[in-house]
Order: structure tokens, then sequence, then C-alpha cells
């Protein structure tokens, strides 16, 4: 697939932009191969190479599928990535995140996500987004919770432990557009009172 035009959303602090063939992979690549960072997804670590990284990337045509990289602004660091995939017919949209292990704290999640969270049910017009995590990920939980997003519910048993431990549970958590506004304003009081 040819490169579609870059999309690019700013925060305070970040630049969100979706990423592309003639991108740098060697962030993705580290991430890939850093146990920690696959743990809470439970992905096993892999050394990709950059053909791979832009192969996957290609896959991406920022109309039902978006890749955002996630960029400081001052140094133009990339600190993590969004993956939000949009199913039309539906209005809705399914949510993933990693944060790189240096930013882990910093609210790099919350800053983003808002902005991200804005354009989505605005401008792309979806009515729906979809997220879902390990019942052990108790720090995306928390954050799922305060960004007002509702639990519906507990899938048993839904994915194989890649670190041999059986099965494990996910917990799908839901955000309505109608219920951003309020959501929106709630979490940028308590993201604000929480802040140094």
């Amino acid at each position: 697939m040819n490169n579609p035009t870059p999309i690019i959303l700013r925060t305070e602090r970040f630049e969100l932009r979706t990423m592309n063939r003639s991108d740098s992979p060697e962030a993705f690549m580290r991430w890939a191969s850093d146990p920690e960072m696959m743990a809470p997804m439970n992905l096993p670590p892999r050394s990709l190479t950059s053909a791979q990284v832009t192969d996957y990337w290609g896959g991406f045509d920022n109309t039902s599928r978006y890749f955002f990289g996630i960029f400081e602004r001052t140094t133009q660091q990339q600190v993590g990535f969004w993956v939000v995939e949009l199913n039309d017919l539906h209005k809705t949209s399914t949510w993933h995140l990693a944060v790189d292990r240096s930013k882990w704290g910093e609210d790099v999640a919350v800053e983003t996500g808002i902005m991200l969270l804005d354009w989505m049910f605005s401008k792309i017009g979806i009515e729906k987004a979809i997220s879902t995590t390990l019942t052990t990920n108790e720090k995306v939980i928390h954050r799922m919770r305060m960004g007002g997003w509702q639990l519906e519910g507990v899938l048993r048993q839904e994915v194989r432990s890649l670190t041999g431990e059986g099965r494990l549970d996910q917990m799908r958590f839901s955000l309505l557009r109608d219920e951003w506004p309020a959501a929106r304003a709630r979490l940028i009081a308590a993201w604000e009172k929480s802040r140094p």
C-alpha cells in the first residue's frame, strides 16, 4: 500500500502522528523485543526486522486502521503508540496502547487519549470505543475507570497465557460518544488535581 497522507494531532506535550513506511522503526523494534513492554499485552517478545515493521505499518490506511506514533514535541522522540481499528458499519472502534517504560507514570495515555477520543468522536464520527485488558493489569483498569470507560463484562479464559499459566481472563470496557463530554470533564478534573 502507498503511504497515506499523515494525520497529525497535538497536545501540550505530545504529537500524535500516523506512521508509514518512511518512518524509523527502531523504537517499535525495541519495544517488541522488551519482555516488560510485551507482558501487559500478553505478547511474546520478538526480534523484528525493519522490513517487518514497515510492512506492518503499510497495512494501516488512515481510514479504517490507524497507527499513531506518540512523539514528545520538544525532542521528537517516539515514546509510544496508539492503534485504533474501526468498524464503519457499526461506528465502533477498538483501541490498543503501548508507552515506553521510561514514560510510565507520566500520564502519556491520559493526555494523548483525550485528544484522540475528541478527534475520533467529533471528526471521524465513531459512536463507541472498545478496549480490553487482562484482569491482572490493575494500572490500566484504574486508568480506564478514571477515564469514564464502562466495564461491559469479563471474558472468562479469553486468551492463553504466553508464560504457561493456563488461560487468562480479560475485561472489556467501552465508552459511548454520548458519555464522552461528561467523562472528559471528570477525567480532566481528576488529572489536573493529581498533577504536581
